[in-house]
């Protein structure tokens, strides 16, 4: 099957099992909900969180220092699992859902974007299922399991659509750095066989090998 035919059927198959699995609309015919950058002074962004516990408890922790967000619903799997004590205070009384499918019919009109901290297997078919849902997404790395799905991801994130992913700090340790001396001397053997970075991701650049379309981590090499 050729690339581009093999490419629009995981697409078609994937958002057709997605909305199925959902029950949301298709994204041709949701409007996108109001990005932050159009919002007025003094607004906030009405953020629903799915993965409230452990790193999502810590996700909502920063977006709280930045005092530029409103939480306004959250799902998670164990609501009343210790791990996710402290976000429940976060969220105060505002409505939790063991379902996050429950929560996007029941909530959808009363926040403009999702924060994803699930479990690294969730990412993509949440992620897919905010976006036809009309959500801007914030979504922990990795992005998703394969190149396929990452090219699904960008193709449902339109200009319209924004699907955000975290900085990508690592590049930056120390381990890596003295990985690219290496590389850069030449004095290296073998071949790298991972590399997923974006073209506005200068700092991972010199990595050879196969680029994915969006700045992430992949659980695949090549």
């Amino acid at each position: 099957m050729p690339p581009s035919t093999r490419r629009q059927f995981l697409r078609q198959g994937t958002l057709a099992s997605t909305l199925l699995w959902t029950g949301c609309q298709s994204r041709d015919s949701v409007s996108p909900t109001p990005a932050a950058a159009k919002l007025g002074n003094g607004q906030k962004v009405r953020l629903a969180v799915v993965g409230i516990g452990n790193r999502g408890t810590q996700v909502m922790r920063a977006f709280a220092d930045t005092d530029l967000i409103e939480f306004v619903t959250g799902a998670d799997v164990d609501l009343e699992g210790e791990h996710c004590a402290e976000a429940r205070e976060l969220f105060g009384n505002r409505p939790l859902y063991l379902d996050f499918r429950t929560m996007l019919a029941e909530q959808g009109d009363n926040f403009d974007a999702v924060a994803i901290c699930t479990p690294d297997f969730a990412h993509f078919p949440v992620a897919m299922a905010c976006m036809a849902a009309g959500k801007h997404v914030y979504l922990e790395k990795p992005l998703a399991h394969t190149f396929e799905e990452v090219d699904l991801l960008v193709e449902q994130a339109t200009p319209h659509w924004r699907c955000h992913l975290n900085g990508q700090s690592r590049s930056f340790r120390g381990q890596l750095l003295s990985i690219q001396s290496v590389v850069g001397s030449g004095s290296h053997q073998g071949r790298h066989t991972h590399r997923c970075t974006h073209e506005f991701s200068p700092s991972l650049a010199w990595l050879d090998g196969p680029t994915a379309s969006i700045a992430g981590t992949l659980n695949q090499t090549r």
